[in-house]
C-alpha cells in the first residue's frame, strides 16, 4: 500500500533511457502511467554516394559493399574511408562515426590518367595524338612527353620529312 500524495516513479531497462515522471495518488485509488521507453542509441550510420556509381567501398581496409550505401550501422569511432572503381583513381577519407548521428561521404571518382612518352630516332618527326600536334622530336633518340590521358585508346600519327606516315592506335 502506498500512502496518497504526489510521488515520483522511475522506469529502468537495459539498453533503454531511464524513464522519470511523477503522479498524484488519492486513497483508495490507482494511477495509470502509459510509458514508451525509448532505446539507447549507440552506434551512428554511413551514408557513401560516388560517381560514377556501383563503386566498392572500404572501412579500414574491409569491405562493406557498393555505392550507394544507406544507413551502414558502425560503432562510433574514427574509420579510414576508400572509394574506389576500376578505371578511376581512388578516394580516401578519414570519417568520424557518432552515436545517433548519420555521416555522408559523397565521392568524385575522376579518371586515372596515363602518361604517354614517344621515343624516337628521326630528328624532326611530328607526334599526332588523337589528331593533335603533340610536339616534335628534336634529336636522335630522343623521347618526347606527351601528357597524361585517361585509359583508353589513343591513336599516335608519326610524320618524319622523307619518311612515310605512321599511325596506330
Amino acid at each position: 500500500v502506498v500512502q496518497s500524495g504526489r510521488r515520483e516513479v522511475e522506469l529502468r531497462l537495459g539498453g533503454y533511457e531511464t524513464y522519470r515522471t511523477s503522479v498524484n495518488l488519492v486513497d483508495g485509488g490507482a494511477a495509470e502511467v502509459d510509458v514508451r521507453l525509448e532505446q539507447i542509441v549507440r552506434d551512428g550510420f554511413l551514408d557513401v554516394t560516388s560517381d560514377p556509381a556501383f563503386a566498392a567501398v572500404y572501412l579500414d581496409g574491409r569491405y562493406v559493399g557498393r555505392t550507394p550505401i544507406d544507413g551502414l550501422r558502425l560503432e562510433p569511432d574514427t574509420y579510414r574511408l576508400r572509394v574506389e572503381r576500376e578505371g578511376y583513381t581512388p578516394v580516401e577519407r578519414t570519417v568520424r562515426i557518432l552515436a545517433g548521428r548519420t555521416s555522408t561521404f559523397d565521392a568524385t571518382l575522376l579518371p586515372e590518367l596515363g602518361r604517354l612518352v614517344i621515343r624516337g630516332d628521326v630528328p624532326g618527326t611530328q607526334v599526332f595524338l588523337d589528331g593533335r600536334l603533340a610536339g616534335t622530336l628534336s634529336t636522335f633518340d630522343a623521347d618526347l612527353d606527351a601528357g597524361s590521358y585517361p585509359a583508353g585508346e589513343i591513336e599516335v600519327t608519326l610524320v618524319a620529312p622523307g619518311y612515310g606516315t605512321v599511325v596506330r592506335i
